[in-house]
């Protein structure tokens, strides 16, 4: 079911993550929050260097998630994955009676780990990108992922 959501979902996740990708791959060192991996020549420097990039990091994310709400609620997203969508609410629903937040939670999952994550950990298996993915940006791809999971849990 991943693989072929993705597969219809291309056009959409290309709308969507273009702008943030493009972002990342410009500049993909900016977004090093590791002090050991930035590229820093003082102590100082690094120190602001690491809080410049956690804030560029945390404003790509914020940038995924409102162009993903603002797409979903334009009514943007593919209608056979909101028919998948609609499909796991209610399965979860009947399945988790007594647990009101099991149908966002099996929703979120599959939209979220399913879909949008992996194109975003890896653009070029989708063709979102052309460029070559070098293991910097491979680690930029990463960090606003990783980051956004955090905040989730």
């Amino acid at each position: 079911m991943s693989a072929w959501s993705r597969k219809i979902g291309v056009p959409f996740l290309a709308a969507v993550l273009g702008p943030a990708l493009r972002v990342i791959q410009a500049e993909p060192q900016m977004l090093e929050v590791d002090p050991t991996r930035a590229e820093v020549s003082s102590q100082d420097e690094g120190n602001d260097a690491i809080a410049r990039h956690i804030l560029r990091m945390e404003s790509i994310a914020s940038q995924v998630v409102e162009s993903l709400a603002a797409a979903l609620e334009g009514g943007e997203c593919p209608s056979v994955l909101r028919a998948i969508a609609r499909y796991l609410w209610v399965q979860s629903k009947k399945r988790f009676p007594d647990e009101p937040k099991a149908p966002y939670v099996a929703v979120a999952g599959f939209f979220f780990l399913r879909f949008v994550n992996p194109a975003l950990v890896a653009p070029e298996a989708l063709n979102l990108t052309r460029e070559t993915v070098t293991p910097p940006m491979r680690r930029g791809f990463i960090l606003p992922v990783s980051y956004t999971h955090l905040r989730a849990h």
